[in-house]
């Protein structure tokens, strides 16, 4: 896992998912690596309902939603060329570039959607700008006044409505929050 990127956890589809497997998926998703899950032995299921599966492996590992999981059977041979593209896919996803345009449209998006809200203090934050600062995996950077705090909560939302508009399937996305008005301000983040 440590010389990776890219993890596969496979699951036997007629078993639980475990705590243990529920603590692989955390291990992987701390270490910011991307994570395909492989539902493995499909041929075995009596009903092929992927939305029932999909449901029910989202319930055990909410904290893994935005992983995407790919029925198959070894077995058969059944949909293992699907699981490779999907790989691809994945790994483009962990390289992805956005414009600054992109982001300052969907930081606005957002605002207008929902105000931000304040971890700390009473006065409710402005956000002054959402950059990208790495890939592999996507970080970004959120930056507020000075005296403001960011609620992690809204963070989770930020990083939510990335996803929803420019994917980053299987990722792991990192932001932080910086503090300050301009670009070269204060850097207590």
């Amino acid at each position: 896992l440590n010389k990776s990127d890219l993890a596969l956890l496979i699951l036997d589809i007629n078993e639980v998912i475990t705590k243990q497997d529920a603590r692989l998926v955390e291990e992987i998703i701390e270490r910011k690596k991307s994570l395909i899950i492989v539902a493995n032995k499909w041929d075995k299921v009596d009903e092929h309902d992927t939305k029932k599966f999909t449901l029910y492996i989202n319930r055990e590992l909410p904290f893994a939603r935005y992983v995407p999981i790919q029925f198959i059977s070894a077995k058969n041979n059944s949909k293992i060329d699907h699981l490779l593209d999907l790989i691809l896919s994945v790994n483009d996803q962990r390289h992805v570039t956005l414009s600054q345009n992109n982001l300052d449209w969907l930081m606005k998006s957002a605002v207008k959607k929902h105000r931000p809200t304040k971890g700390r203090g009473t006065k409710y934050p402005r956000l002054y700008a959402f950059t990208q600062t790495g890939t592999n995996p996507p970080t970004f950077m959120v930056r507020v006044g000075t005296r403001e705090s960011l609620a992690d909560s809204y963070l989770r939302f930020l990083e939510n409505q990335l996803r929803e508009k420019f994917g980053f399937l299987g990722t792991p996305i990192t932001m932080w929050v910086q503090k300050g008005r301009d670009v070269h301000g204060a850097h207590d983040s």
